[in-house]
């Protein structure tokens, strides 16, 4: 999905909000943790490949990758999710960057925990 938040960001400057905040998700890591939320909703695995568009849980490289492009892009917050998980890229992008970054963990239960820091 390289290039859509780009994309949002120019047509918003464009609209004249330039005002207005971003928080794209730069590093979303494929879990299963999403599963019990997928069943809350009833949603079928096999509905979406989110595969597809979510970051491999190994590629850490990725997803510093992916958050360096989108704070070029414009992201005035970025987010890493699950969090549970991804402690480890939480922690690199906090030295590395000097945005805010939004840190989402799924949890067994379905509760979605937020955490900003």
């Amino acid at each position: 999905m390289d290039g859509v938040f780009s994309t949002v960001r120019t047509a918003l400057d464009g609209a004249g909000f330039k005002h207005v905040l971003t928080m794209p998700y730069c590093a979303k890591f494929a879990c299963h943790l999403y599963g019990p939320s997928k069943a809350a909703a009833r949603s079928a695995p096999l509905e979406s490949l989110h595969a597809t568009h979510q970051i491999n849980g190994a590629n850490a490289r990725e997803a510093l990758s992916s958050i360096e492009a989108d704070i070029i892009s414009g992201a005035d917050i970025v987010i890493v999710k699950p969090a549970l998980t991804s402690l480890d890229i939480i922690r690199a992008a906090r030295l590395r960057f000097d945005v805010p970054i939004a840190a989402f963990s799924e949890s067994p239960c379905s509760i979605m925990h937020r955490v900003c820091l």
